[in-house]
């Protein structure tokens, strides 16, 4: 399994034509933000639950359970579920720091 499909694009501006995750549609998407070798790279911020399980490698129901703890944000816009890469990213930081500090 290879990892996960989070929609990015390319290193190169204006990768065209890049599959929207989980579907067969395809949309160009402009290079923003990020650095990639020194130059601008762009990724998406709200997430769908699918893209969140492939970014955090985990089951749908470890998912749930970070959102029933309040340690990941669900937001419903127009009544779909949508995820904040900056929240998942947060977590994984926080979970780096609490292991770095635990004694082997």
């Amino acid at each position: 399994m290879s990892g996960p499909s989070i929609p990015s694009a390319g290193c190169e501006m204006g990768d065209a034509n890049r599959p929207l995750v989980g579907t067969s549609e395809t949309r160009a998407i402009p290079a923003k933000e990020g650095v990639c070798a020194g130059r601008p790279q762009h990724r998406e911020r709200l997430l769908l639950r699918d893209e969140v399980l492939s970014y955090l490698r985990l089951s749908d129901e470890n998912v749930q359970q970070l959102i029933n703890t309040r340690q990941i944000t669900l937001i419903r816009i127009t009544g779909e579920e949508r995820f904040d890469l900056h929240d998942l990213d947060h977590l994984i930081d926080s979970y780096k720091s609490t292991a770095s500090r635990r004694p082997l």
